[in-house]
């Protein structure tokens, strides 16, 4: 039985390195734990709620969205319709 067709959810971690100038350096690359990258979504939610909370309302503008979520639903449901079909 051979797949013509793979569907490969990722996630990749990052932090900031204090060290090189806030750097940003990947410190994990995962292949079956990807359920977090949904969870990502209400991370970054939660990042500018505290800003705002701190009185950083100006800073809210320069943290990037995250649609991780929206990919994962959408990549499964194209792989639904080409498994289906093949």
């Amino acid at each position: 039985f051979q797949q013509t067709f793979q569907l490969g959810l990722f996630r990749s971690d990052y932090f900031a390195d204090s060290a090189a100038n806030f750097g940003i350096k990947q410190v994990e690359f995962n292949t079956i734990a990807s359920s977090f990258g949904g969870i990502a979504t209400n991370i970054s939610q939660y990042n500018r709620y505290v800003l705002r909370e701190l009185g950083h309302d100006d800073k809210v503008k320069n943290l990037p969205t995250n649609g991780a979520l929206q990919g994962l639903c959408e990549a499964l449901a194209e792989a639904w319709t080409i498994y289906a079909d093949p």
